[in-house]
């Protein structure tokens, strides 16, 4: 069954030829949900990769949240060994991970 986010939702009238209404039904019965579930989730895949101007401000307000949380922590001396040094004292192995 596909699912989504439940967010405010608009209704939006499409035009659409009648045959290509009959597949999304059909399409929308063989995977176990509504015709709107069914074509919301479509399009939200068809457009995961495109950015609103909200999740634009959003994300640039998590950035300079994090940068001002964590700008100017790590004190360095300029040298490269410093660097080095402290990479060094903290490394770890991690277990692999299954993917």
């Amino acid at each position: 069954m596909l699912t989504i986010m439940k967010e405010a939702r608009k209704l939006a009238g499409f035009r659409l030829p009648l045959s290509l209404i009959e597949k999304i039904k059909i399409a929308a019965m063989a995977a176990g949900t509504s015709v709107n579930e069914y074509v919301c989730s479509i399009l939200s895949v068809a457009t995961e990769n495109i950015e609103t101007q909200e999740e634009k401000e959003e994300r640039i307000r998590e950035t300079q949240s994090f940068l001002d949380c964590f700008s100017g922590a790590w004190a360095s001396s300029g040298k490269d060994e410093d660097l080095n040094a402290v990479i060094q004292n903290n490394k770890s192995i991690s277990s692999p991970v299954e993917l």
